[in-house]
């Protein structure tokens, strides 16, 4: 279900894209940004796929195909965060050049880096007898203080975003803060509640539960950024396509 899905959203994308090209000349680099990502989960649940198929021809899959698969699922997660954070920061909204914000770029390079080294140990300790689920045990205990503390960064970065936001930008940021902080505690939350569950269903339970994530999380930013709505209206991306554009919100709103 989750490769019906993804197989999808890279098509209708696209087309969503060349619809907003048309009208705004030009692609943001916030919506390259988010077709990564989908293209990468997409890669994934591609490689996912193989390695099941090829599982349930010699019993055993293809291990390395796994492994590469849990770290595009990775890798595209830590890219939607990142580019929550880099918004939360005030990008688009209060500026439209990254300018001091670009040590965001290593820091995520960092975090990414961290969940994939995460990720390959775990697949290398599939076969424990703790695990019932991808990320039972200590690395799943790892990527949740991961996620937590990315959730912490958003939130400095959304204060002070905040404080510094027009009241007409803050009524945007309510609703943009809400559903980020959700999407960053979504997995912590999941890892919990998989726990209350049978140990033979903790599988399911956990692979459905993070493709609910996903395809919430992508869903609602493709509709954030390809679409003439509230975002675009409050955001630099309005202002940057008119002559003479890239004037901040704060100065509409004067």
């Amino acid at each position: 279900r989750g490769v019906v899905f993804l197989f999808f959203f890279p098509i209708s994308s696209p087309r969503q894209c060349h619809r907003f090209t048309q009208s705004a000349e030009s692609l943001h680099a916030v919506v390259w940004a988010l077709m990564t990502a989908a293209l990468v989960l997409f890669v994934g649940k591609m490689l996912s796929l193989f390695h099941w198929w090829s599982y349930a021809e010699n019993g055993f899959g293809v291990k390395g195909v796994d492994v590469l698969a849990e770290i595009c699922v990775m890798i595209s997660q830590v890219t939607m965060a990142s580019l929550l954070i880099t918004i939360a920061h005030g990008y688009t909204l209060l500026q439209n050049k990254i300018g001091e914000l670009d040590v965001i770029v290593p820091i995520s390079f960092m975090v990414s880096i961290i969940h994939v080294l995460l990720t390959g140990f775990g697949k290398i300790t599939d076969d424990a007898a703790h695990k019932w689920h991808d990320n039972e045990g200590l690395v799943g205990w790892l990527i949740v203080f991961c996620r937590i503390a990315l959730a912490v960064w958003f939130s400095l970065a959304f204060k002070w975003t905040w404080d510094a936001a027009a009241p007409r930008l803050r009524v945007f940021l309510m609703k943009f803060g809400t559903v980020s902080i959700v999407y960053f505690f979504s997995y912590p939350l999941l890892f919990f509640v998989t726990g209350f569950f049978a140990p033979y269903v903790r599988q399911k339970v956990s692979h459905f539960g993070q493709f609910f994530i996903h395809w919430f999380s992508l869903f609602w930013l493709a509709r954030m950024f390809l679409e003439r709505g509230e975002y675009f209206q409050v955001s630099t991306l309005n202002s940057s396509f008119l002559p003479g554009g890239g004037v901040s919100v704060l100065e509409k709103d004067d």
